[in-house]
């Protein structure tokens, strides 16, 4: 359980959380796979605060731009299950956690969830 909580570890409310500890728990996500997802989410926070942070000193906007990675990866995620955790595992295994950053992203752009949000580009 602690491999799940480190990848986030910013909110463990997050479906994001839920869904890899349901699929930790009952086998159907494996420990390969969530450390493929730590690895994932590394590279999606390092590209948004490579892109999106002003001073990499302040601890405060590097969390920032990670949280809002998690974040992304999370709307994108509820978005694609449509909240069913049985079916967020099985999306969860079948791709990558940046389809979900993708989707995440669009959405807050079409809706403005987050204020003065802009939409990211990871290429």
């Amino acid at each position: 359980m602690s491999n799940v909580n480190n990848i986030t570890e910013c909110e463990s409310q997050l479906f994001l959380a839920k869904v890899i500890s349901h699929g930790v728990d009952t086998d159907e996500i494996s420990l390969e796979r969530v450390e493929e997802m730590k690895q994932e989410v590394a590279e999606i926070s390092h590209k948004l605060v490579t892109i999106k942070a002003d001073d990499f000193s302040s601890n405060f906007e590097i969390k920032h731009h990670v949280r809002t990675g998690i974040e992304m990866i999370n709307l994108g995620l509820e978005h694609g299950s449509q909240k069913d955790i049985a079916r967020a595992t099985k999306l969860l295994n079948k791709n990558h956690l940046i389809k979900f950053f993708q989707i995440g992203n669009t959405l807050t752009k079409q809706s403005h969830i987050l204020p003065g949000s802009e939409e990211i580009f990871l290429g």
